[in-house]
């Protein structure tokens, strides 16, 4: 299921990314949204700190 999601991320259509704009969608995915955690953002957030 980690694998589906990180596939379904469109965090990852573009892998050309700053380490600003990194930071910014680990931010993004380390906070919950509307009282929630996104579906699978650990997972998520592991492979953007792989990417900086």
């Amino acid at each position: 299921m980690n694998k589906q999601a990180i596939q379904a991320s469109e965090v990852f259509d573009d892998e050309d990314y700053t380490d600003d704009e990194i930071r910014s969608f680990i931010e993004y995915y380390s906070n919950k949204n509307n009282g929630e955690y996104e579906p699978y953002c650990k997972a998520i957030v592991d492979c953007l700190e792989e990417m900086l």
